[in-house]
């Protein structure tokens, strides 16, 4: 999926690749792929995430700031916490607006999800649904 990068530059798209949302314990409970021609590894990623917050909370303190973003080699990773989980979105780059489509999907989800849940793939019919209003619109 690709998006808009904003206003100023309305014909050039954004791609989108990754979905997860992860519990404190750094476990997927969601993971949507946008693309099938890059298979990127959720449990990685969100064992990735979960080292880089644990790590910065030891040496920078503990507080309700988190990690926001990691830039690398043409791939952003957009996280957002709310409550008990993350959402990770990851994309060609970051912008505000996916920043936004990020929280609004956690608060749309939020409340289907349960820390002991399995990962949801393309079997959650409400969850793709919501998935597909937030960050498929065209």
């Amino acid at each position: 999926v690709e998006r808009s990068r904003g206003l100023g530059d309305v014909y050039k798209r954004q791609k989108l690749y990754l979905l997860l949302v992860i519990n404190e314990a750094g476990i997927p409970l969601i993971s949507h792929s946008f693309t099938e021609e890059e298979m990127i590894d959720e449990v990685l990623v969100s064992g990735l995430i979960s080292a880089i917050i644990n790590f910065s909370s030891e040496v920078l303190g503990k507080g309700e700031e988190t990690l926001r973003s990691i830039n690398h080699e043409g791939k952003a990773v957009i996280v957002e916490k709310r409550g008990n989980v993350m959402g990770i979105l990851v994309a060609e780059d970051e912008n505000f607006e996916m920043r936004l489509e990020l929280r609004q999907f956690l608060q749309r989800a939020l409340d289907k999800l349960v820390s002991e849940q399995p990962i949801v793939r393309e079997n959650d019919s409400e969850i793709i649904s919501i998935i597909e209003e937030v960050f498929e619109k065209k």
